[in-house]
């Protein structure tokens, strides 16, 4: 991910940790950028997209492959996901499920 800041990546990584890695994308070999698109899509956007600004956040639209143009918002995401604000409760024991793997 060209132009992306090291804090960028952590973030997104960190956030990636946390909702884990679908295992048929992994074996597909599918680009982070697309897995995190995917997770980001199902867990976030819902809320956070471009019509809601839930939080102030739209997700929807933003450049994976430039996160670190981003490097702030994808901190308070960090922040919001550590704290088990977000996502919705709903999502959230989807979640705990889904990383047990």
């Amino acid at each position: 991910m060209r132009g992306t800041s090291p804090v960028a990546l952590v973030c997104l990584t960190a956030a990636l940790a946390v909702f884990g890695f679908p295992s048929k994308l992994s074996a597909q070999g599918v680009s982070s950028e697309m897995r995190a698109r995917e997770l980001l899509d199902k867990y976030c956007v819902s809320c956070h997209n471009e019509r809601l600004q839930t939080g102030g956040l739209a997700l929807d639209r933003a450049n994976l492959e430039r996160a670190g143009d981003n490097a702030p918002v994808w901190e308070k995401v960090i922040v919001k996901l550590h704290a088990a604000q977000c996502p919705r409760r709903d999502f959230q024991g989807r979640i705990k499920r889904a990383t047990k793997r």
